[in-house]
């Protein structure tokens, strides 16, 4: 995985521009209002401050990677060779709580859930 990543910070519509405006006051490198939220390439310790620190973003997302999936049987197959490894440690379970997509055509969020 590399060093940096995209960081969403995530905030409700209309509050963008405010949020925009604390990441930069904040020192967080090159932010960039986009439709719900900042986006900024970071590291985790840019994460765990976006988090102790920005009072606009009601939550901080790192994306960690990307595939493409059209089904759910190329989702699960495609999440099984994601390098997890390099951000999960074994000994610590986790739970997926949220899944989005876009453009696809799994319907079913619960399932695109059960599939990790």
């Amino acid at each position: 995985m590399s060093e940096t990543f995209e960081i969403f910070l995530g905030t409700q519509p209309g509050l963008e521009p405010y949020l925009l405006a604390e990441a930069e006051e904040a020192g967080f490198p090159s932010p960039v209002a986009v439709g719900g939220g900042v986006t900024l390439e970071g590291t985790w310790e840019d994460v765990w401050r976006a988090n102790l620190t920005l009072r606009c973003a009601a939550r901080v997302l790192a994306r960690i990677g990307n595939f493409r999936a059209l089904h759910l049987a190329q989702l699960d197959k495609r999440a099984r060779k994601f390098p997890w490894g390099e951000v999960l440690r074994p000994d610590v379970p986790f739970r997926v709580e949220v899944v989005t997509g876009k453009r696809n055509k799994i319907y079913h969020a619960g399932a695109a859930q059960e599939a990790h």
